[in-house]
């Protein structure tokens, strides 16, 4: 993967370029702009790639549907979910069709923005313009349900995704995961978790933390523990939010012993207990 500085100094080489090839009598074509357009992108210089797209029409070059996409993709990155939508009409106004990464671009620039239900409309759009959602529109649709509390929804992508042969991956479950923890329903999301070994996936940190503190919240200590066990088997090492989250569940039990002992291992992985590990063995 190129420097960030490298990265950086790419786009400014691309607009140079551009700007030489009318004194060497050379045109310049929709291939030209379109990789000015994708070097802004990658460098997050939104604002550079659409003013490239824009002057098209000054230069007498017809952009086509790379540039379109690379543009969207260019606002994705910079959060501007409004001007991803734009470019995604323009397309269907030009009557150029959209491909999968526009989709994805646009899904994902309104998913950041907390535009949930725009987000899911433009995933069901998706077979009309013949593009078959892959896992990553699966997970973005997992994650805007996961954020608005809806996890039976969540579970129902996950399951349309089984039917659909789709593999479901760290991602996917993760999200899932958390949907249900958002809600204490624990059950479900250590169900979760062992489904995760079945369908070939290492659960990470982020996954048994997350399952956890659903357990946390649903006042179970036990099961903190086993799962802090099942991690170290796992050779998952444990961090802040797990090991917190498994004291809290013991001092809410007044299994302070248990709490102390968790608190001392993390001060020996060298893990910062922050101040509710410090109360909850205090309680």
């Amino acid at each position: 993967m190129p420097e960030p500085a490298v990265v950086s100094q790419q786009w400014k080489d691309a607009l140079n370029l551009l700007s030489l090839l009318p004194k060497a009598n050379v045109a310049s074509n929709v291939v030209s702009y379109n990789a000015c357009i994708s070097a802004c992108r990658k460098s997050r210089q939104w604002q550079k790639a659409l003013n490239i797209l824009n002057g098209l029409a000054k230069a007498d070059v017809v952009p086509d549907g790379e540039s379109y996409t690379a543009g969207i993709v260019a606002c994705q990155k910079g959060r501007h979910w409004l001007l991803a939508l734009k470019l995604l009409h323009d397309m269907h106004q030009l009557k150029m069709q959209p491909d999968e990464i526009s989709y994805n671009a646009s899904i994902a620039a309104c998913e950041k923005r907390g535009r949930w239900q725009i987000s899911l409309s433009l995933f069901d759009q998706m077979p009309a313009m013949r593009i078959l959602p892959n896992t990553y529109n699966y997970n973005t649709c997992i994650s805007v349900y996961e954020k608005s509390h809806r996890w039976q929804l969540a579970l129902n992508i996950l399951e349309d995704m089984s039917n659909k042969a789709l593999f479901p991956d760290d991602i996917t479950y993760n999200s899932s995961i958390r949907a249900c923890m958002k809600v204490s329903h624990w059950q479900f999301a250590l169900v979760l978790l062992g489904s995760m070994e079945g369908s070939r996936i290492s659960a990470d940190a982020i996954s048994y933390s997350t399952a956890i503190v659903a357990c946390e919240r649903a006042g179970l200590w036990q099961l903190p523990l086993t799962l802090l066990g099942q991690m170290r088997t796992a050779a998952v090492l444990p961090n802040e939010i797990s090991c917190t989250a498994a004291i809290d569940a013991c001092g809410g039990s007044q299994q302070w012993r248990m709490a102390l002992r968790i608190l001392w291992e993390m001060l020996d992985q060298r893990l910062n207990p922050n101040e509710l590990s410090y109360t909850a063995t205090l309680r």
